[in-house]
Parts: structure tokens; sequence; C-alpha cells
């Protein structure tokens, strides 16, 4: 599974070129259409995306270079009090429910180019961004999983499910609630900075949020994590998924824009 990621990191090292070229295609067609111009408040730029391409490859290939030594297995009673209270027995159907319902989230932030005027060039800044913060999200949750080696509840059990041995202390932070608010993160700040009508853009912000809600409360009873491991998630997911595209917002002196939402026949006219 990690090997297509390595392939996926590798790209975007040379998607920022990729993605540059596309755009400034966009703008030099977009030219006869003054409406197209500005259509996006993002933009990609070598300054912020090779130092973060950087950022996450070292957080990627960190946990490459580590051993975790998870020591022995602390005795339940020494753990926080939450997650002594919400341990739950292991549940192969919940684990199977919450992957699915993780993996169903991160096609979300799709919808914000249903909502913003999209020709090739913005969308492949938005897959520009959502690839970078994704693979930061990822590197940095992995290489917390190797620095703090933490067992998983369903250890604590008379009968441990089979598992591979390195998953049995894999515990902190949970991926599936970074992976989950990462993209609800995404979503809503990208529905943010684009000053979509609130009308639209809150309903799908708290079904973002609702889907990452579900996925970690799925982590927690399913036996597989710990309250604050679901919690540290959560706050990993959000503060990438909001970061990423806060760094590629526009310059103030380019970012007055038209914005049109034609995909619901809303026209929003926003002087930034």
């Amino acid at each position: 599974m990690k090997k297509w990621l390595v392939i996926v990191l590798s790209s975007l090292l040379i998607w920022p070129a990729v993605a540059d070229d596309v755009a400034a295609a966009g703008e030099t067609a977009a030219t006869s259409d003054p409406a197209a111009v500005g259509a996006s408040v993002f933009e990609l730029s070598w300054t912020v995306d090779l130092p973060l391409a950087a950022v996450s490859l070292g957080a990627f290939g960190l946990p490459l270079l580590l051993e975790p030594a998870p020591g022995p297995q602390p005795p339940l009673v020494d753990l926080f009090f939450a997650d002594q209270a919400l341990r739950a027995d292991y549940s192969p159907t919940l684990d199977t429910v919450s992957s699915c319902v993780a993996y169903a989230s991160l096609v979300l932030p799709a919808a914000i180019l249903l909502l913003v005027p999209a020709d090739l060039s913005v969308a492949a800044t938005y897959a520009a961004m959502y690839g970078e913060a994704f693979i930061l999200a990822y590197g940095i949750k992995e290489s917390l999983k190797q620095i703090f080696p933490r067992w998983r509840p369903y250890t604590y059990l008379a009968t441990v499910p089979t598992m591979e041995a390195g998953d049995y202390y894999d515990s902190f932070p949970s991926g599936h609630s970074s992976m989950a608010f990462l993209a609800a993160g995404f979503l809503a700040s990208s529905l943010y900075f684009e000053q979509v009508d609130p009308a639209v853009a809150l309903p799908l912000a708290i079904g973002g949020y609702s889907l990452a809600t579900a996925v970690a409360a799925l982590r927690v009873a399913s036996g597989s994590h710990f309250l604050s491991d679901a919690l540290a998630g959560a706050a990993l997911g959000s503060l990438v998924g909001w970061l990423v595209p806060a760094l590629h917002l526009r310059q103030p002196a380019d970012r007055a824009a038209r914005l049109q939402l034609d995909g619901y026949g809303l026209r929003l006219a926003v002087r930034l």
C-alpha cells in the first residue's frame, strides 16, 4: 500500500511545475473572457510549493528511519480516564465501516469545483493543493505513530485479534480521523476563502465535519483507537486542511474577483 504513496509523493515534487504551466495556459486563454480571470482566490507558486513538498517529503520519509520501541503495555488503569471509560472491544464490522466512511469523506472536497467557476487551471490548482495536504497530513501522522508508539485498545482483550505485528502499537494518532478531518477542513477552508454563499457553504461544511466526526466515533467504537487518539487525529487533519489552502491565497493585488456560482444558479460578486 505504501508503494503507491511513495509514487504519489514523488509526483508532488514536479506537480507544481505542471500545474503552473496549466494555470498559465488557462490565464492566457481567459484574456478574451474577463469574467474567467481570477475565478479562484488560490494560486500555485514555487516559493510555497517547493518548501511544502520538502516538508512533506521529510515527514513521509522520517518513519522509514525510525524503529519504534513500544515498551511494555501500560496497565489500563494508568490510562487517561476518558480513554478507560470509552474503551471498546474490537469489532471488525465497525472497523470496516469506519474505513469505508473515511474513504468516502476523501472525495467530498471535489464539491468545491461545482461552486467555483472551474476551468482546467482551477482544477489543477485544487488537485495540487489537495495532494500536498493529503501527503503532509499522512506523513505527519505516520511520524507521530513511530515517535509515540502506543498500544491499541484491542490489545487489552483476553483474545487479541490477528493483525500485523506493528499494528498493535500504532494507536496514536488515529490515521482515519486525520484523513477524514483533513478532507473536512480542506473543504471548509476552500468554501470560506472563495467566499461561497453561506447558504450553500455552511451545509457542506457541516456535512463534511459530521462525516469526519462519524469516522472518529467509529474508530473508538470499533476498539481500534482511544478517544485521545481520535481527537489528536482530528486536530492534525483540521490544521493541515486549513493551513495548505491559506498558504496558497493569491497576493492582495491579484485577489479582486467576480465569482459566478453557475452550478446552482447563484451569482456572487465579491471585492476582496
